[in-house]
């Protein structure tokens, strides 16, 4: 009976040490307010188009962002399967991804196909080396692409062109010279970060803020996951200044040593015979004066 008294209390405590574990994957896991936990291929897909790099199942998706959320995904895919391969769609600004849609949806004979998107600043100013007039800017970010804010659109319908420019500021979006007839850029100037996503042509990378704050990548993930951004580190405290020590004095300023005198090594001198009487000579006046021993016999 000794040996089963304590089995009830092992079992408990094998228990706790199996449901720990549980518990604590489970906390870890478990969706900020707001978001929802990305389930199916269908959720990574717009997750990736959304911007949000390396979806995976179980991560906590802020559906309802306006920058990396839902309907971001479902734009920018759509946009996706109306443009060649090598577009990076992903990179686009959110805003005017939507405000992009919206015109080829309504485009006359069905939507055109987007030739270029977003280009990183190394491809802006590979076109711009070139010189071969494609572009007429003179740095990447005097472009609208490296903004994730223009669209090339292909060449094989010129009256469809006609059609958009003509009705692209109904949608928020306007055109430029003749020379560039299938462009099409954000009606409403510039705004986001110039070159700010993460990968260039055709890939997947995070997107500039539409309100035009911009803000760090981190702090862009953050937001998308639902979580708190991370408060700036304190700064650094100033650097103490050191004392200025005085200049050391040369040689040359420096006091000779004192001189030491002849007699300080010389012999040490018997003491004279007159001032062991001295030593002797009673000065106490309470006392009686007269001594047993006169200086006679001292001397003797």
């Amino acid at each position: 009976m000794y040996r089963f008294r304590h089995l009830p209390s092992l079992l408990i405590g094998a228990l706790f040490l199996v449901l720990i574990p549980v518990f604590l994957v489970s906390a870890a896991d478990a969706s900020p307010t707001g978001t929802r936990t990305a389930t199916t291929e269908e959720d990574l897909e717009l997750m990736r188009f959304a911007g949000i790099p390396n979806p995976r199942v179980g991560m906590s998706w802020n559906m309802d962002d306006p920058n990396t959320g839902r309907a971001v995904g479902e734009t920018k895919l759509w946009l996706a399967k109306h443009a060649t391969k090598s577009v990076n769609v992903s990179c686009m600004n959110p805003v005017f991804a939507q405000k992009l849609k919206r015109l080829m949806e309504a485009v006359p004979g069905g939507p055109p196909i987007i030739t270029s998107g977003y280009r990183s600043e190394a491809e802006q100013n590979s076109i711009i080396s070139r010189g071969d007039g494609a572009t007429q800017v003179k740095t990447a970010c005097g472009s609208y692409h490296p903004w994730g804010l223009a669209a090339d659109f292909n060449n094989n319908s010129r009256q469809m062109s006609a059609w958009m420019r003509a009705n692209a500021r109904t949608f928020g979006i306007t055109t430029i010279g003749e020379w560039d007839f299938h462009h099409f850029q954000d009606g409403q100037g510039k705004y986001g970060q110039c070159g700010v996503c993460s990968s260039g042509s055709g890939g997947n990378g995070l997107l500039p803020d539409s309100s035009g704050g911009g803000g760090s990548l981190s702090d862009q993930i953050r937001k998308a996951l639902g979580m708190q951004q991370q408060p700036p580190p304190p700064p650094p405290p100033p650097p103490q200044q050191q004392p200025t020590l005085p200049p050391q004095q040369t040689p040359t300023d420096q006091s000779p040593p004192p001189t030491q005198s002849p007699t300080s090594t010389a012999q040490k001198q018997p003491t004279p015979i007159s001032d062991l009487i001295n030593i002797n000579t009673n000065d106490n006046t309470n006392k009686s004066t007269s001594s047993p021993t006169s200086t006679i016999d001292l001397i003797k």
